[in-house]
C-alpha cells in the first residue's frame, strides 16, 4: 500500500494481502494499515531470535533460532499459536501444505502443515553436510544456499515429499530468488586489493529453462 511505512525496528518482515508481520526484538507484531502508517494490532512474545518468516495462506510460520518453527493462525487478525515443528529454519518456502526449511547445519527439512496443530516432519536431507541459509523454489526444483561450501544446491522435487540433491552451482550466494524463469543470486565480490564485500554484489542471473540445470546468463556489478 503506497505511503504506508513501518514505524518499527523489525529485523524480519512479511506481508500477505493487508496483513503485515514484523519480528521486532523478542516478539512478533501483527500490523494493520492506517491512514499514513502501520499500527500494531497484536503481539506474540518469543524466547528466541526470529531467523525467518513465511506466510502460507492464513498461517504464519516463524523460524526461531534453536527452538524450531512456530505456527500462528492470523485469520482473526491476531497471532494465535497453534503448533510447533522441531526443525531449524533459517529460511523457508512453501509448496501447498509442505514447507521446506533450510536449517543451517541441520540440513533441509520437509514439514507437512496440513494439520497446523500437529505438523509432521516428513524427511530431512543434507544434515551435517554444510550450512544452509537461504532457499527459493521454481516448479519442481529448490535452490538452497550452502554458505559453508560457497555453493547453491539444486534439489529435485519430482517427489515433493522426498527431495534429492541433483546438482550444485559454485556460487558464494547470500540471498536467492527464483522468478519469471530466472534464478537471482546475491553474493560476494572481490576488489583489486583482494578484500571482499558482503553488500550483495555481484547480482548473478541464471536461466531456469531447465529448472534442474540452471545456466549462467549474466551479472550486475555494483561497487557502490
Amino acid at each position: 500500500q503506497p505511503g504506508v511505512g513501518i514505524d518499527e525496528a523489525g529485523i524480519q518482515a512479511v506481508t500477505s494481502n493487508d496483513t503485515f508481520i514484523a519480528a521486532a526484538g523478542m516478539q512478533l507484531e501483527l500490523l494493520v494499515p492506517g491512514a499514513d502508517k502501520l499500527t500494531v494490532a497484536a503481539v506474540a512474545p518469543l524466547t528466541g531470535v526470529v531467523e525467518s518468516l513465511l506466510f502460507d495462506g492464513n498461517l504464519l510460520l516463524a523460524g526461531v533460532a534453536g527452538q524450531g518453527i512456530f505456527i500462528y493462525d492470523t485469520s482473526a487478525g491476531s497471532l494465535s499459536l497453534v503448533g510447533q515443528a522441531p526443525v531449524e529454519a533459517m529460511a523457508m518456502v512453501a509448496s501447498g501444505s509442505l514447507v521446506y526449511a533450510a536449517g543451517g547445519g541441520t540440513g533441509l527439512s520437509v514439514v507437512d502443515v496440513t494439520n497446523p496443530q500437529a505438523p509432521v516432519v516428513v524427511t530431512r536431507i543434507l544434515s551435517g553436510e554444510g550450512n544452509l541459509t537461504a532457499i527459493t523454489r521454481s516448479g519442481s526444483a529448490l535452490y538452497v544456499t550452502d554458505r559453508a561450501a560457497s555453493r547453491i544446491d539444486v534439489i529435485n522435487l519430482t517427489d515433493p515429499r522426498a527431495p534429492t540433491l541433483t546438482g550444485t552451482i559454485d556460487e558464494p550466494s547470500q540471498a536467492l530468488r527464483a522468478a519469471n524463469g530466472y534464478l537471482y543470486s546475491s553474493g560476494l565480490i572481490s576488489f583489486p586489493n583482494r578484500s571482499t564485500s558482503s553488500s550483495g554484489s555481484p547480482l548473478r542471473i541464471f536461466s531456469l529453462s531447465d529448472p534442474l540445470h540452471p545456466v549462467f546468463t549474466g551479472e550486475f556489478l555494483d561497487f557502490a
